[in-house]
């Protein structure tokens, strides 16, 4: 797609080259010509008429213009304007295919400055725009749980988080084998409340971190253990399991967490490098430079690990042979296909 390639790569081209895409955007509606398939990669013209011009109205704007005006704000390096912009963005195009990221992507900035009512702006914005989605509470709900603030609105986040997605799917289902199409549900992402398709990683996770800071440290152990076996490279997840393996005395298997937190290729923090050398002294394990052997060692193996699960990709494989189908089983023939501005092939 044209617009998909000028969008995010609009630094690069020229200005006036962008905004005569633009013009072109605006202008297509009217200077489209209508038609229908007619065949296999075949198009057959048909009067204009307001249905038409209506529906590519639609299109030109909340795809054309919308791919437009995303990527620019990606740019922007100030988070507080950037967070601003997204959501001017979302208002503007509130049914374009980038609407649920620029959501996402406003929240990570709140959470960036740290800014609790901005953070509460975005989650009501985003539920208003996407009630069923359990996305927009956990995500405050998270933010909440990183600041050690607002315990009774985080357990009342995640409750109106659980509830909304085991309406989609249903408790001791594979979210992965359910469709989340029909059910109202604009994003569809499940960004904060599972990690993959098939599993419910990050909603245990959440809940582990509810139970520990409500002192229930069994239930918050079950969740926080479960969420480390779906994401054992996560060191947030590591260090979360150790603080609570150690609260209920299982101080052994504490220093295996932390150590795994402190080792972790991707994300490693000095709290979690201090929890393990703390404990690693507390236990007369050994000396501080015994300590730092074990964490080199297992830096050294996680790194050996990750270099025996690198599969590269071969260059030289022969191209596929694919065509494309359009949503009512029409194959579409690729030495035909011409369009105005790409947007034919969305009709």
């Amino acid at each position: 797609m044209i617009v998909e390639f000028v969008g995010p790569n609009q630094p690069k081209l020229p200005r006036e080259t962008v905004e005569r895409f633009r013009e072109a955007a605006v202008a297509a509606p009217r200077t489209a010509e209508p038609f229908v398939w007619d065949g296999p990669g075949k198009k057959r013209p048909i009067p204009r008429s307001e249905a038409w011009t209506a529906r590519m109205e639609k299109l030109a704007h909340n795809y054309l213009l919308a791919e437009l005006d995303y990527w620019p704000i990606a740019e922007e390096t100030d988070p507080r304007r950037q967070a601003r912009d997204y959501l001017a963005f979302a208002n503007e195009y509130p049914d374009g295919l980038r609407t649920s990221y620029a959501y996402v992507s406003a929240m990570d900035d709140e959470k960036t400055l740290k800014d609790v009512t901005g953070a509460e702006n975005v989650e009501a914005n985003w539920s208003a725009w996407d009630p069923k989605n359990p996305d927009p509470p956990a995500a405050l709900a998270h933010y909440y749980l990183d600041q050690k603030i607002k315990l009774d609105e985080t357990l009342r986040l995640m409750n109106q988080a659980q509830a909304l997605f085991d309406a989609v799917v249903p408790s001791g289902a594979d979210p992965q084998s359910q469709t989340v199409y029909g059910k109202d549900i604009k994003a569809r992402v499940f960004q904060e409340v599972t990690t993959t398709p098939s599993d419910r990683a990050k909603i245990a996770f959440l809940w582990g971190q509810v139970y520990f800071r409500l002192n229930d440290l069994p239930q918050a152990r079950a969740d926080l253990e479960t969420a480390v076996k779906a994401m054992p490279d996560k060191p947030e997840v590591q260090f979360a399991v150790g603080e609570v393996r150690e609260k209920m005395g299982d101080n052994s298997q504490a220093l295996d967490a932390y150590l795994a937190a402190a080792s972790a290729p991707y994300g490693s923090t000095p709290e979690a490098r201090e929890a393990y050398e703390r404990l690693f002294l507390s236990l007369k394990v050994g000396s501080r430079k015994a300590a730092d052997q074990r964490l080199f060692a297992r830096i050294q193996q996680e790194q050996k690990q990750a270099v025996a699960d690198y599969v590269p990709v071969q260059l030289n494989q022969p191209a596929p042979s694919f065509s494309f189908q359009m949503f009512k089983g029409k194959i579409i023939d690729n030495g035909t296909v011409s369009c105005s501005l790409c947007m034919t092939a969305y009709l």
